[in-house]
């Protein structure tokens, strides 16, 4: 793998890491923050209801408070029924509810719970009728709506990572190859130029970053080179006259030697010869 495709790869995974930590992180904040108002929204009505069933209780009697609770259970929104626990302390212990939620059921009269598994939300109200009805009223409501609205929001947030990332994906794709991936091979090819001797070659970029420079160090390297090459050529041609120079004084001194040898040789043997004349031709010497 290429160090272009290293990189963006690189990138590509920290993106996707990111991406996915955060999309995860926004999910379950906008969960927790739904499931907030919606418990607070579901104690503001049994807070209101409560009134209201106390108020038509005083008012209208016990019969006409019951059947505001039945309309309840007409609605479809709501189930409500009346818990054979009288007290909040009683209910805490048929309900999972912390001592908070109970004193809170004291205190204010109203207490909120969710049961995952039955996926359904649980509303008490401790109603005071005056009569044998005065106790706990439970409502109880699907949690499906909320569950429906959480899928939603992670499909489009799921959806919407998937489109940052194909984007981004596409974006550190193009611009590491034509930011990175394409002047490191320019570069690669230059170097390769170089290696067989091809120092007429420049990379002109106009570019101020890392690769810039690196171009241009390799600019001014095969300028040097180049004249490192020619001296070198210069200094070369120099030695080799030098040497034919040497060469040619040395066959001089050969001939030179070998002529005095020669003439060695032969001058004695002639000097005795031309002595021997010399002397004949005097009359200093007969001949016999």
């Amino acid at each position: 793998m290429k160090l272009a495709a290293k990189l963006v790869s690189l990138v590509i995974l920290l993106f996707t890491t990111l991406l996915i930590v955060d999309s995860y992180l926004l999910v379950d904040r906008e969960r927790d923050l739904l499931e907030s108002h919606s418990r607070e929204d579901a104690l503001a009505s049994a807070r209101v209801l409560r009134t209201v069933i106390a108020a038509v209780a005083e008012s209208g009697g016990q019969q006409r408070a019951e059947a505001l609770v039945d309309d309840l259970n007409r609605s479809g929104q709501l189930e409500s029924r009346w818990l054979t626990e009288r007290t909040p302390g009683e209910v805490g212990r048929r309900y999972p509810l912390t001592q908070r939620q109970v004193a809170e059921l004291a205190d204010t009269g109203v207490a909120t719970l969710q049961d995952r598994a039955a996926n359904r939300r649980f509303t008490l109200i401790h109603t005071n009728l005056g009569t044998d009805r005065t106790g706990i009223l439970e409502l109880s409501e699907s949690l499906s709506p909320l569950s429906a609205t959480e899928r939603s929001f992670r499909v489009r947030v799921l959806a919407l990572s998937g489109a940052v990332l194909l984007v981004g994906m596409l974006l550190t794709v193009v611009a590491g190859t034509r930011l990175l991936g394409k002047p490191l091979s320019e570069l690669a090819r230059h170097a390769k130029r170089i290696g067989e001797g091809d120092l007429a070659a420049r990379l002109w970029w106009l570019r101020s970053d890392e690769l810039g420079e690196l171009s241009s160090a390799m600019n001014q390297m095969c300028e040097s080179l180049a004249q490192a090459r020619e001296k070198a050529q210069q200094e070369t041609e120099a030695r080799i006259g030098a040497l034919r120079q040497l060469r040619h004084e040395d066959r001089l001194r050969t001939v030179g030697r070998l002529a005095a040898g020669i003439a060695h040789e032969l001058g004695t043997p002639l000097n005795i010869v031309s002595g021997r004349a010399a002397m004949i031709a005097s009359g200093r010497l007969r001949s016999e």
